[in-house]
């Protein structure tokens, strides 16, 4: 529910957790499940950096073409 506050852990892998507080911003339900957008409250930038960089460890196609989603193809970095 948009505005619900939340304490979650990020396992980014099995030794590797990190624990955050944010908020539901938006939900949607799609067929396979549900759509959360949270926005981080006091999280370090440390920790924003280690998300980040796991997540474009694992698949930095995924990770650009979501970050930049709804970027023409001529404003997108390569």
């Amino acid at each position: 529910v948009p505005g619900q506050s939340l304490k979650m852990k990020i396992f980014l892998d099995r030794q590797n957790t990190i624990d955050v507080q944010g908020k539901v911003m938006w939900n949607r339900i799609v067929q396979d499940g549900r759509y959360v957008g949270v926005m981080f409250d006091r999280a370090s930038l440390d920790a924003h950096e280690m998300i980040l960089n796991y997540a474009f460890e694992l698949n930095p196609d995924d990770v650009k073409k979501h970050w930049f989603s709804g970027w023409n193809n001529s404003s997108a970095p390569a």
